[in-house]
Formats: structure tokens, C-alpha cells, sequence
């Protein structure tokens, strides 16, 4: 049977439909799986030497704290952004989250997730050979384990569904491909199609941070039972 998987949109819990960002859909076939390949964000401008021979001054320290705080999805690269100026999108992000309550708990998480880092480096440094080459056999005997218990009999195929929900709105008012919207409101948004992310726009970005991004940003009232139906198409049901 196929089903739909999660994404980069944040649908509410009681909707049935479990189509993301781009309504994702999973399908039995015979195709031998392929491994999944990492979206990387590009690494942010430095200071230094410009492409032209000239020199650029260095950050200041509202720059240097914003570089710096990357915890959150929104700031992350996504598809039809690779011409955004991601150290403005950053920028932007920090200067209207850094007095809210969801930036002090994402750095009370990054400072908790340092210290584990630093406990598991000095368990690690305090591990011995011979207790090293025991891990690494118990290791060898799980891996050997789990490969003979392994069921390869069938193979999904993962179909990522591109910007999901704006692709379906656009359907019903093609003008919308060349206007910059995003599907939510101000607090929060599912999606955005790719004119939006032209700014920085992109799903699981509070609304008034896209505002500020684009400021002729169009919203898109969700429509829930629309994808519902879509999904459905693409799943043959």
C-alpha cells in the first residue's frame, strides 16, 4: 500500500494527510533503493579577500552572533535559494529572534548539546585499546546480526512532491506562479513557492520574519482537503 511521508511542512496533528513541505508520497517498486543525498547549505561569505582582489571589512558583532546561530530550519538552504544572500536571511532572523523566548531555549539546547559533545570526547579519549578493540568486535557481531535478519524482499520508492501545497494552489490560480506566496499566515508557514524563495521565503518560517524578507509577500489561506484529494491522485487512489 502506499503512503505519504513527512517534509518540510508543519500540517496540523489531526489532519490525515502526512504530505510535507513538498507531499512527499511513498510507493512499492521494484528498483533497487538509492541513498539519500544531503541538501548542504553553502557556507556563509567571510571576511577576507573578494573574488576581485579586494578586501572586505570584517563583520560586526551583530553579524559575527547571527553567522553564528544557525540552530534554526529556517535559516537552513533549501531548493530554488541558491542565489539567496543567506548571511541576510540570518541576519534578518537574529535581529527579530534574539530578545524571544525560542531563541534563549535554542541556545540553552546548543550549550546543553556542547557539554554532551565534550562528555562523549573525554569518555572517548579515556577508552582504552583493549576496551576499544572489544566494542569494536561487539559492534561487528550487532552489524552481522542485523544483516542476517534483514528483509530485502520489497523496495519503496520515495517520491519527494516539490513545494506540495503551493504546487496545488498554483493549479487552481496559475497567476500565483510568478507571485511571491507563501501557504499559512503571519505566525507561521507550511510552504512557499519558488518566486517567495527567491528571498529567503521557505516552510517552518514565522510569517512576520517572511514579511520582512519580502515585503510584498502573498499569503495563501491552507487548504487541507485540496491536498488531501491531490495526494490521493498522486497515490493512485
Amino acid at each position: 500500500m502506499a503512503s505519504s511521508s513527512g517534509g518540510g511542512e508543519a500540517p496540523p496533528h489531526h489532519h490525515p494527510l502526512k504530505a510535507g513541505d513538498r507531499g512527499e508520497v511513498v510507493l512499492p517498486k521494484t528498483a533497487p533503493p538509492h541513498a539519500a543525498r544531503e541538501r548542504m547549505a553553502p557556507p556563509p561569505n567571510r571576511a577576507g579577500a573578494g573574488t576581485d582582489g579586494t578586501t572586505s571589512p570584517p563583520p560586526s558583532t551583530s553579524s559575527q552572533q547571527a553567522q553564528a546561530w544557525v540552530g534554526t530550519v529556517f535559516t537552513n538552504h533549501k531548493a530554488g535559494m541558491g542565489e539567496v544572500d543567506m548571511n541576510r536571511v540570518k541576519q534578518i532572523v537574529y535581529d527579530m529572534s534574539k530578545d524571544s523566548a525560542h531563541f534563549k531555549n535554542e541556545k540553552r539546547k546548543d550549550e546543553q548539546t556542547d557539554r554532551k559533545v565534550r562528555q562523549l570526547q573525554e569518555r572517548e579519549r579515556a577508552i582504552t585499546k583493549r576496551e576499544r578493540a572489544a566494542l569494536e568486535s561487539r559492534a561487528k557481531a550487532r552489524v552481522a546480526e542485523l544483516e542476517a535478519t534483514r528483509d530485502l524482499s520489497r523496495t519503496w520508492l520515495h517520491v519527494d512532491m516539490d513545494m506540495f501545497y503551493a504546487a496545488c494552489e498554483q493549479i487552481d490560480a496559475p497567476h500565483l506562479k510568478d507571485v511571491p506566496f507563501a501557504v499559512g499566515g503571519k505566525s507561521m508557514i507550511s510552504t512557499a513557492n519558488y518566486a517567495a524563495r527567491k528571498y529567503g521565503v521557505r516552510s517552518a518560517m514565522p510569517g512576520f520574519i517572511a514579511l520582512k524578507l519580502c515585503p510584498h509577500l502573498h499569503f495563501v489561506r491552507p487548504d487541507f482537503s485540496k491536498y488531501t484529494r491531490k495526494a490521493e491522485e498522486v497515490r493512485g487512489e
